[in-house]
């Protein structure tokens, strides 16, 4: 038997879908991937609006945010999602979607992003790595500009912390405090920890 909000869900956006632009559709998409909301992102990149750009970056984002999420984290999932965009970037028969070349910061190891599915599958084993892509990936998709940016990298310095790697949590939350400037949030909470 199906969960309630699975059987709502279909009936709820039935009326509501019917106006749901591409970008509307994209846009909520990409807010229900930040969130977590894996049923609700299914259903969402299911539509026929929503473009194949569009799906990777959902795909993208859920897997990274999964990765991150202090509530929601969920790193089988999140490697499940990261691979799955991977393979809808190299859908056989279409042409490639390459993944953009973004300098990820040294906060989060530096480098780029993994650009294959040989490399995404390196993840899977590399809960580390796998944080940290998930960062980089945040970033790129949000923006650093993007207030909900910084939660999840001062959450993995709190657990960089916990752990007494303070190296890698000042990095972070150095980097942190750099996005919430960024965004033109108050960092005066930050400078108290």
């Amino acid at each position: 038997m199906a969960a309630p909000h699975e059987m709502l869900m279909p009936k709820a956006c039935k009326h509501f879908c019917k106006k749901l632009s591409v970008y509307a559709a994209t846009g909520y998409a990409q807010l229900f991937s930040s969130r977590c909301q894996k049923d609700v992102v299914e259903f969402m990149i299911g539509r026929p609006e929503v473009s194949r750009v569009s799906r990777v970056d959902a795909l993208e984002l859920l897997g990274a945010s999964l990765a991150n999420d202090k509530d929601g984290y969920d790193a089988s999932a999140a490697f499940a999602y990261l691979l799955r965009a991977m393979e809808e970037r190299k859908r056989p028969g279409e042409e490639p979607l390459p993944k953009p070349e973004w300098p990820v910061p040294d906060a989060y190891g530096g480098g780029l992003e993994r650009r294959t599915e040989e490399e995404v599958a390196s993840l899977e084993h590399d809960p580390a790595a796998l944080h940290m892509e998930g960062l980089a990936v945040r970033e790129r998709l949000l923006g650093a500009g993007n207030p909900e940016v910084p939660h999840p990298v001062v959450f993995r310095g709190a657990v960089f912390a916990d752990d007494a790697a303070f190296d890698r949590c000042v990095a972070l939350w150095r980097h942190a405090l750099h996005l919430r400037r960024k965004s033109g949030a108050s960092v005066a909470k930050d400078l108290l920890r």
